[in-house]
């Protein structure tokens, strides 16, 4: 079972990007909170062997960008001594949604905290890749869309800029 103990902010920093643009850098670390995994080879309970982090890096925005820092361990079963962990959310193949709406609505707070508009493309794109039919047809391997996807975004995108006071 695995979950986590609530992100916290670390930092806002502003960082330079390659074309010479400030970005803002949005630091949150979190810890997986889990039991230790059973072994999947000889069913006994493993032990923590290790502590390990890692760091994701979603540019959600051009001028955004959300650091998140994962705190993890790394089981060893006693018996086999076979290696294990569990899957981080945002980097392991089927997360939960609960988690991943989690990430969209920390990143909207974000966003908008720092005075930026922002457009829920979660929520008002249309497109859901849970649903097989969709992820077959707006994505190439059902995480990441497609050119008939992103069509669709750029549409929905220019409708929202064109909402913008600057943008008349």
């Amino acid at each position: 079972m695995s979950g986590h103990d609530g992100a916290r902010s670390l930092e806002d920093r502003v960082e330079r990007a390659n074309d010479g643009s400030d970005i803002v850098v949005q630091t949150i670390v979190g810890n997986l909170v889990e039991q230790a995994p059973t072994c999947r080879n000889c069913n006994h309970i493993t032990h923590v062997s290790d502590n390990r982090k890692r760091i994701l890096k979603h540019l959600g925005f051009s001028f955004l960008r959300i650091d998140i820092e994962v705190h993890y361990k790394i089981y060893r079963c006693p018996k086999c001594a076979r290696i294990h962990r569990n899957g981080i959310p945002f980097k392991a193949k089927g997360h939960e949604k609960r988690t991943l709406v989690e990430y969209v609505d920390r990143v909207i707070e974000i966003a908008k905290a720092h005075g930026f508009p922002v457009f829920d493309m979660y929520r008002n794109l249309g497109i859901d890749l849970s649903k097989p039919d969709q992820a077959k047809q707006y994505s190439y391997d059902g995480y990441h869309f497609n050119e008939v996807a992103n069509h669709i975004i750029a549409e929905k995108l220019a409708g929202f800029l064109q909402t913008l006071p600057d943008s008349k």
